[in-house]
């Protein structure tokens, strides 16, 4: 039995690759602003020329726009059924024992999506990557061979399971039918007027010379469909037309991406998907994501509104600081012509 000791999740999907590899196509297809733009992975947050208060991720501002998730509420209206039906998994449950499970099993599952992440960026960055290459179903780390074949040691693969991982397999699958030319991967985007950012999993060469193609990858057990469930459930003023699924989220994620490619950094995504892979579904799904130019145009002008709102704010603070400086500084310079030897 080896005593090698095992290493967290991420750390290990970090230290796979050589550091001369995850960066191949941001040094390749470099843009002059790139330099400007960093993300700190701990905090979760976007830096503009080194300041985190100059920009908002894309993710955070389109929340206002949908309902957060109530566990508790869910557990008002539905736990007493579970807890009424025999051999429910919920049955014998508190509330705080049932939410304590759904948190650990977001953890694990944020996890796993952040792994295969990895696992797909460092598979695009491989020089001169072409439809014959694979990633080892077990582990997801680029192969020389078959896709279950140890890899050439360019890459750690001591993580290996004897298992199969349906996202791996289905990735390789993916891969082997659809002709992705990779460009950019994680690249990270900005728009300094709107003060927002983000980073798009994978830009791909288009099929017109100078058009582009825009892959999201999603670990998602949700469907991704415009007729995916949404219980009555629809998106916050502007888009109350919109049902509120993480289908419609991700839809506009990837348009307003589009809109800031296009307009910040002349680059024309022709044709925007989202690709799902998860052990519960028999294959990859691939996913056409439509062009939502009104609901972009609505996102746009509230996001302006709220620029404008921020900075009158702050102007109306500001002028209330220096009046009451002044009206401060007036009443000192009376009490100190009154009262010379006194501090003040």
């Amino acid at each position: 039995m080896s005593d090698r000791k095992p290493r967290p999740l991420l750390e290990a999907a970090a230290s796979s690759a050589p550091d001369d590899v995850m960066d191949h196509l941001e040094k390749l297809n470099a843009h002059t602003r790139d330099a400007r733009i960093t993300f700190d992975e701990p905090s979760h947050k976007y830096f503009l020329d080194g300041d985190g208060r100059n920009v908002t991720s894309v993710t955070t501002f389109m929340k206002r726009f949908f309902h957060e998730f109530d566990g508790r509420a869910v557990i008002r209206v539905h736990g007493s059924r579970w807890r009424a039906t025999p051999g429910h998994k919920y049955a014998n449950m508190s509330s705080d024992e049932i939410l304590e499970i759904w948190e650990t099993n977001r953890v694990l599952q944020s996890s796993l999506g952040t792994r295969m992440h990895e696992r797909f960026e460092l598979f695009y960055n491989i020089p001169n990557v072409d439809r014959s290459c694979r990633v080892n179903e077990r582990t997801g780390v680029p192969t020389s061979g078959d896709a279950n074949s140890r890899n050439d040691g360019a890459f750690d693969d001591t993580d290996s399971s004897s298992e199969t991982v349906p996202e791996y397999a289905q990735f390789n699958r993916f891969h082997s039918v659809h002709d992705v030319r990779p460009y950019r991967t994680e690249m990270r985007i900005y728009d300094t007027e709107l003060r927002l950012a983000g980073s798009v999993d994978l830009i791909a060469l288009g099929r017109s010379s100078d058009g582009f193609a825009m892959y999201d990858w999603k670990r998602s057990s949700k469907e991704l469909s415009p007729d995916a469930p949404h219980y009555g459930r629809v998106c916050r003023p502007p888009l109350s037309h919109l049902p509120d699924t993480a289908y419609t989220h991700y839809v506009l994620q990837q348009n307003m991406y589009a809109h800031v490619l296009r307009s910040k950094y002349g680059i024309f995504v022709e044709g925007m998907y989202l690709v799902r892979f998860h052990p519960t579904i028999k294959d990859y799904e691939l996913v056409e994501v439509p062009r939502w130019d009104k609901e972009v145009q609505s996102i746009l002008l509230c996001r302006a509104r709220n620029l404008l709102a921020i900075r009158r704010f702050r102007g109306v603070a500001l002028s209330f600081a220096r009046i009451h400086a002044l009206y401060r500084g007036v009443r000192v310079a009376k009490r100190l012509k009154a009262n010379p030897m006194r501090e003040w």
